[in-house]
């Protein structure tokens, strides 16, 4: 099974054929019937796993692992919202005292399971944390980029994503570019280097949190500089084969959204980033590639609008 497919049957639920699955099913299902036994009996069970954990942190990873997976599987959604609730433990106790380690574990690469299941439960319960605390976990996200691992990297930026999508009561953005344009570089460099692993050429959640970042973030030309080169490397290859449609709908959607607000922001920019694209837009309209040509007659309209002169006040 590659990470995509482990990512999709594990975010989605489409797991269903698993033990640990069914057992979780079967367990939400007594509760419909039993639900004080049920919120009972199960975190007596979480605090003998996270205790037996805690004897024997190498040898008994699994059995914090199984209490990570418990709390998120028996998770409930909140009617009429999106945020998600536990029966069964205090999130945000939980949060502190389980999650946390690992989020803050120095070796990105150690203990692989935990730091996926860590990062799933941060973006289930993202809402339910609060901002000061999430604040102060970024740059511990930052370097899971950095991970080896596929499902590592990606949940790092999936988590990214969604804890920028987060809204506060009103609607209002709990994360702005306030908060965001101060480590643009370091994400921004990060999110495309985990590009460069194997398997992760074309990684969906990687690019769509760098077009989630790049639409919020204030982009200066020290930013726009490296993202212009490593949009045109990617855009290149996909051009010469392209694989999957989703990559590159989020590709051809950052470049858009990048050609918009930076160089509406600092027209010096676009020189640059039409000498940089055009020879890509001039190979998708030469091989008459269907499925990019809507991108590319929309990037060209961008680009000429940009370039249009302004018009003489007489």
């Amino acid at each position: 099974m590659n990470y995509v497919e482990f990512i999709r049957r594990d975010i989605e639920g489409s797991d269903i054929d698993t033990r640990r699955r069914i057992a979780c099913e079967l367990l939400k299902g007594i509760a419909t019937n039993y639900k004080q036994k049920v919120t009972e009996r199960v975190p007596v069970q979480i605090q003998n796993f996270l205790s037996s954990f805690a004897a024997k942190p190498v040898c008994n990873w699994k059995d914090k692992d199984c209490a990570i997976y418990l709390v998120v599987s028996l998770a409930t959604k909140k009617a009429g919202g999106t945020s998600v609730s536990s029966d069964v433990v205090d999130v945000q106790s939980f949060f502190t005292s389980v999650i946390v380690p690992e989020l803050q574990g120095q070796d990105v690469n150690a203990f692989l399971m935990l730091k996926a299941g860590a990062l799933k439960f941060f973006t289930m319960f993202r809402s339910q944390i609060p901002k000061a605390l999430a604040f102060q976990l970024f740059p511990d996200l930052f370097r899971f980029l950095g991970a080896e691992s596929n499902v590592v990297h990606s949940y790092a930026a999936s988590c990214l994503e969604k804890l920028f999508l987060v809204k506060d009561e009103g609607g209002r953005a709990r994360y702005d570019s306030v908060d965001i344009t101060p480590y643009l570089p370091v994400l921004v460099t990060n999110l495309f280097n985990a590009m460069k692993f194997l398997e992760s050429k074309e990684n969906q959640y990687l690019m769509k949190c760098i077009m989630l970042i790049l639409g919020v973030a204030e982009i200066s030309t020290v930013v726009a500089g490296p993202c212009i080169s490593g949009l045109t490397s990617i855009l290149n290859e996909v051009c010469k084969n392209p694989k999957n449609p989703i990559f590159n709908h989020y590709l051809f959607e950052l470049v858009a959204v990048l050609v918009r607000r930076a160089c509406q922001r600092e027209p010096t920019l676009i020189s640059p980033f039409e000498a940089s694209i055009l020879l890509s837009l001039q190979m998708i309209l030469q091989n008459d590639m269907t499925e990019f040509l809507p991108y590319a007659f929309q990037l060209l309209a961008q680009l000429v609008e940009l370039s249009r002169p302004p018009i003489a006040p007489n």
